[in-house]
């Protein structure tokens, strides 16, 4: 079920409209930071290799996309999660597993020479060009949802900084839709939080997950590997177009588990801009480029890394079908 998305003016007064927003979101911050005197048990698990961390609590949900600006760390009366501790030692970049292959390394040049001659490089393209890192450690969602907007061409319908309009920073996307930023650099986003922050922009999204132990039934129903494949395929073929009239065409964005992949880290979002085929390899741009560079994976790998439950959701990841809005005007 896709929900309509209020029509917009072309120009906008940004100090009355910019400040109502933030009145009421503050609002609702302050509302739920009051939450965040817990005992111990309560607080959240940090992963002292990223400074990622994930509330041990059980969460029931469908499968959809279908709630706009939903704060689901509110919703399910979480507690506002505590202030990360400060790091024992800093890090510069991330040695890539030896199953990965580096982009700019001489056999990732020619994944992709391949790839680009079989025509299923098109999405490195438009994503290439809004390419970008995310600007805090846990922002990987919000930033690879930057990339998609900005790489579709979509107005953000607000002032970023001077008289421009563009998806600028992660804060834009969280305060629009009332999530607080900070909760968010402590916590990261969730999977259902991704789809109601790019619905909240217009997008039309497709949530699926990988087959799971715990999961297959009328309601969420799974996809194999085969599914993903085959999603991988055309999104990287037939990414949307940047004219007016281009609503066809997905960009495919992963929500995986690091560690399945061997490396360090848990939950983390990425876009897919490339596949190959000869290969069965496909290209991440990955966000957090302090980390980890641009890599080839195999389908395989990144299906079972997708796999994995998560600690909040009890499911697996998955990947999201991204798609402009229909009929969208930029």
């Amino acid at each position: 079920m896709i929900s309509k998305i209020p029509k917009f003016a072309n120009h906008f007064p940004l100090k009355s409209d910019k400040n109502i927003n933030h009145s009421f979101c503050n609002m609702v911050f302050n509302l739920f930071k009051s939450n965040e005197q817990t005992s111990d048990v309560d607080r959240v698990k940090v992963n002292d290799n990223d400074n990622e961390s994930q509330p041990n609590v059980s969460m029931e949900r469908q499968d959809s996309c279908d709630h706009l600006c939903r704060d689901d760390y509110q919703n399910m009366g979480l507690p506002f999660p505590p202030s990360l501790p400060t790091p024992k030692s800093s890090f510069h970049k991330r040695e890539l597993p030896s199953n990965l292959i580096q982009f700019s390394s001489k056999e990732g040049k020619k994944l992709f020479t391949k790839s680009l001659v079989s025509d299923m490089a098109n999405a490195y393209f438009p994503l290439s060009e809004q390419f970008l890192s995310q600007s805090d450690p846990a922002y990987c969602g919000v930033a690879t949802l930057i990339m998609i907007l900005n790489a579709m061409g979509i107005d953000p319908k607000i002032v970023w900084k001077g008289a421009w309009r563009w998806f600028g920073s992660e804060e834009m996307i969280l305060e629009k839709c009332c999530i607080n930023p900070e909760r968010v650099k402590r916590a990261g986003i969730l999977m259902e939080e991704f789809c109601s922050l790019a619905e909240c922009q217009g997008l039309r999204v497709d949530l699926k997950r990988p087959c799971a132990p715990s999961q297959g039934d009328e309601l969420n129903p799974c996809h194999t590997m085969y599914d993903f494949r085959k999603d991988v395929i055309n999104a990287t073929k037939n990414p949307p177009s940047s004219g007016d009239n281009g609503a066809e065409g997905a960009f495919l964005v992963v929500a995986y588990s690091r560690s399945s992949l061997g490396q360090t880290g848990s939950g983390h979002f990425s876009p897919v801009a490339a596949y190959s085929k000869e290969t069965d390899k496909c290209l991440i741009l990955d966000v957090a480029r302090f980390k980890y560079p641009p890599y080839w994976v195999s389908i395989e790998e990144l299906y079972e890394a997708m796999r994995p439950e998560d600690v909040v959701t009890h499911k697996s990841r998955g990947w999201f079908m991204m798609y402009p809005p229909t009929n969208s005007k930029k």
